[in-house]
């Protein structure tokens, strides 16, 4: 059974992670550095909690709604490619958030801006 509620709060998660790229992306120049790392650790913090949702819901089994294998298919494919691409921003954004050898770093404008691309490819 699919809660349409979670798929909601899935929505909301990767919109947030999103605008939060979006923010990184047009004040990388303004902000302060520690704007940039808190801003990254929020995003990580927002891919595990849309992992939380994914994980106790059966979101991941979207496609068996769907009669229509092409559909079906097409559905899984989309699933695969929002799971690889949160935790590709997770794995980036937390690395850079809470390096433990060196102080935290911001995320290069070309990595935001890549990742800013992904998740909106995706989403």
């Amino acid at each position: 059974m699919i809660n349409l509620e979670n798929v909601l709060l899935v929505e909301d998660k990767l919109w947030t992670i999103l605008e939060s790229f979006r923010f990184l992306q047009h004040n990388y120049a303004s902000a302060s550095q520690t704007t940039l790392i808190d801003k990254q650790g929020s995003i990580a913090l927002l891919c595990e909690d849309w992992w939380e949702i994914t994980h106790e819901d059966n979101l991941n089994y979207l496609d068996r709604l769907f009669r229509d294998q092409k559909i079906r298919r097409t559905v899984r494919q989309s699933i695969i490619l929002e799971l690889l691409c949160v935790t590709v921003c997770y794995a980036v954004a937390s690395e850079k958030a809470s390096s433990s050898a060196q102080l935290p770093t911001p995320l290069q404008t070309s990595t935001i801006t890549d990742l800013k691309n992904m998740f909106f490819y995706v989403h």
